[in-house]
């Protein structure tokens, strides 16, 4: 490889998977999609711990902080590091999702107690704000 085409590698190189700036809205949608599968996942296996609105993806310091977490868990898994990295991501996690729960109580959904009973109406909201893609783009989605 030549220094020209280094340069030119350097100049060209995708931001990180997490950083969503600038993206056309077809990328956007794919990688929000992503990660509320991971989410799914997330309250799916980890429901005592996190509790989520179906409107995380609106509220952008939750939604970039999920990203990361599913980021940081996807490296994990992919590369096989020690079990000291998974201790730590879990109690990152129980630390972050006491302060989702803060972080969650908004307009978009008036009851904070959530219980297991509507969860099917909650992946149907989540469903509803996905479709609302393109509108994050604006910068008004807190």
């Amino acid at each position: 490889m030549t220094m020209a085409d280094a340069q030119s590698a350097a100049t060209t190189r995708l931001p990180p998977p997490w950083d969503w700036t600038g993206l056309p809205a077809d990328e956007l949608a794919a990688r929000l999609r992503s990660v509320a599968k991971w989410v799914a996942w997330l309250v799916d296996n980890y429901g005592d711990w996190v509790d989520l609105p179906a409107c995380w993806p609106l509220h952008e310091l939750l939604r970039a902080e999920l990203t990361f977490f599913c980021y940081w868990h996807r490296r994990i898994l992919a590369a096989g590091t020690d079990a000291s990295e998974g201790v730590r991501w879990h109690l990152s996690l129980r630390f972050a999702a006491g302060r989702w729960r803060e972080l969650s109580n908004c307009r978009h959904d008036d009851n904070p107690a959530r219980s297991a009973r509507l969860e099917a109406g909650r992946r149907v909201s989540l469903q509803g704000f996905l479709a609302q893609v393109p509108d994050l783009a604006d910068g008004d989605h807190r």
